[in-house]
């Protein structure tokens, strides 16, 4: 029982430890998540195949001197899967939402 426990703890997708929030963006839900405070904001998209989760490394570090917000691109992370082809200007609007 102590093995599948410890199995199950460390096969875990990181994204299950991250306290992301879904926006509506007309039939979409964008995962994104906010953290820290300061003068400047950073905003970090996720893209290609990747989910926000890939900006772990920086992401708590960088919330420590100012405003981040990283988001998953539809299709990625959390977001809704894509149900149709996805131009820049579509990808734009969802980030725009934020």
């Amino acid at each position: 029982m102590r093995v599948a426990l410890l199995i199950m703890i460390f096969t875990l997708p990181l994204s299950a430890f991250v306290n992301s929030e879904t926006i509506s963006v007309g039939e979409y839900h964008i995962e994104y998540e906010i953290k820290g405070s300061g003068e400047a904001t950073l905003f970090f998209e996720a893209g290609g195949s990747a989910g926000m989760q890939d900006w772990n490394s920086i992401y708590d570090d960088l919330a420590k001197h100012a405003r981040v917000i990283r988001y998953s691109r539809v299709g990625n992370g959390k977001s809704t899967a894509i149900k149709k082809h996805f131009s820049s200007e579509d990808y734009a609007q969802g980030a725009k939402a934020l």
